[in-house]
């Protein structure tokens, strides 16, 4: 297949998902293994009441009550502590 057909259907694709995500009421959000936020709807604006431009590259802690916090650690800090942990030392 002509690689230039390829590129044509995986960006209709997704301009296509990007809208879904765009018109939706839900709140859809993503964040990188270091618990940032990446990327921010308008459905998140409505329930969080941040503005992507103000929410964007903080923590996803930032939307996470106190009390919740331990348990929504980022990947890459729960794989740091296992991996310590199972280091044996002499």
């Amino acid at each position: 297949m002509n690689p230039t057909l390829i590129s044509e259907f995986d960006a209709k694709r997704l301009a296509v998902v990007a809208a879904i995500v765009d018109s939706s009421d839900d709140a859809i959000l993503s964040k990188n293994l270091d618990g940032i936020i990446t990327s921010w709807n308008l459905g998140a604006k409505r329930m969080f009441g941040y503005n992507a431009e103000e929410i964007i590259g903080k923590s996803i802690l930032t939307l996470i009550p106190q009390n919740f916090i331990p348990m929504n650690r980022s990947s890459s800090e729960r794989y740091a502590e296992e991996s310590a942990s199972s280091i044996s030392r002499p």
